[in-house]
């Protein structure tokens, strides 16, 4: 991803959205009582066309959040499972808080 292919108002938005998703996955992955060593954060810019993805993979769930897109949570067996269990599509209340994310995970049978 180049700069250059950017506005600085599109750049920022950009980069604020990513990092408050990968602050609130943070935030998730704490409550569900991982660690950075069984649970990875992670963000994806993508290209211009796309707002970017941020990603939770512990080795028993898969939490995919795209902003203003589909966002979903599964099942998964292990750190190298990327396709995993059917998706469950994450409400916008469970996006509120982290709490309530966690709430919703157990809920939905996706979080012990």
């Amino acid at each position: 991803m180049s700069r250059e292919q950017y506005t600085d108002s599109e750049w920022n938005s950009k980069q604020t959205r990513l990092r408050r998703g990968t602050t609130f996955l943070s935030q998730v992955r704490k409550l569900a009582g991982w660690t950075t060593k069984n649970c990875r954060v992670s963000s994806n810019k993508g290209g211009p066309a796309v707002d970017g993805e941020c990603t939770l993979h512990s080795e028993t769930l898969y939490i995919h959040l795209e902003p203003r897109r589909f966002s979903f949570a599964r099942t998964c067996k292990g750190l190298k499972d990327y396709s995993g269990g059917r998706n469950h599509e994450i409400p916008k209340a469970a996006m509120l808080t982290p709490a309530a994310m966690v709430d919703w995970l157990k809920r939905a049978g996706l979080l012990r």
